[in-house]
């Protein structure tokens, strides 16, 4: 009997200890997660002065307060920074490691602003690339987007079918002055293209095998002419002038250089 009542008591002392540790325990995981709640309020509060930062960087990517036209010194490089700002924002219970219940009220709020963030950093990519699309047709260093100016010139190898393509994305985008410029570029490279092609069936026609042809005549020789001295691009200019040469040494019009 002495043996039951002391093997009672060690299992009521083991119980209880067990049962303090359990409380212990319980009482340690309460506090770690306020203290978790509380970490990712401070945060939530840290990244509202984050987010107003990054509204001033997005503003500062255009040329005034309208915001339609990017500032001309601003970089692939600009854009990627700001969209990996923007997305290393938390704002969600996933973000957090908790669930949504002991999420802040404010969290909601940030979680907006960054999504409307997201929004203005996407339209800035995005008409950086579409500005770099359009600027490949051509050779120029530099093409300024917010005043056009007719002193483009098309690349060598530039297509009817590539400027086509460009301006169907062009023209996805929202009607604005930004855009419409963009259009007129796209018509310059349009007409290049169109001159020069039209040389290139005025020169076939006149000239097989390096011989003249009856297509040759005066009027057509001037009228080519013409069009070639409006021709910008100085490789395909040249080139065309070779044939251009032949033709003239053959009607007996001296040289053209």
């Amino acid at each position: 009997m002495k043996n039951f009542s002391k093997g009672m008591g060690v299992l009521l002392v083991a119980a209880l200890a067990i049962g303090i540790n359990i409380v212990g325990f319980q009482r340690v995981k309460r506090n770690q997660h306020a203290q978790k709640i509380e970490q990712v309020a401070t945060t939530i509060i840290s990244q509202q002065k984050q987010l107003a930062d990054l509204e001033k960087t997005v503003a500062s990517a255009y040329t005034n307060n309208e915001q339609v036209f990017l500032k001309p010194t601003l970089t692939n490089e600009d854009v990627n920074k700001m969209e990996a700002s923007v997305t290393r924002l938390r704002v969600s219970a996933e973000d957090f490691g908790i669930q949504a219940k002991d999420l802040p009220t404010e969290a909601k709020d940030i979680a907006q602003e960054k999504a409307n963030l997201q929004k203005k950093v996407q339209r800035i990519a995005d008409q950086a690339k579409m500005q770099s699309e359009v600027a490949r047709l051509f050779i120029n260093e530099t093409i300024n987007w917010e005043t056009v100016e007719n002193d483009v010139i098309i690349g060598p190898k530039v297509t009817e079918q590539q400027i086509s393509e460009v301006s169907q994305k062009v023209q996805k985008f929202e009607q604005s002055a930004w855009q419409a410029n963009l259009v007129e570029y796209l018509s310059f490279a349009e007409a290049q293209v169109k001159r020069i092609e039209e040389l290139r069936t005025a020169f076939a026609e006149m000239l097989v095998e390096g011989n003249i042809t009856e297509a040759a005549t005066y009027d057509r020789y001037y009228s080519v002419s013409e069009s070639l001295s409006q021709v910008r691009n100085p490789d395909v200019k040249a080139e065309l002038l070779e044939q251009l040469e032949t033709i003239s040494q053959q009607l007996g019009m001296g040289s053209v250089y």
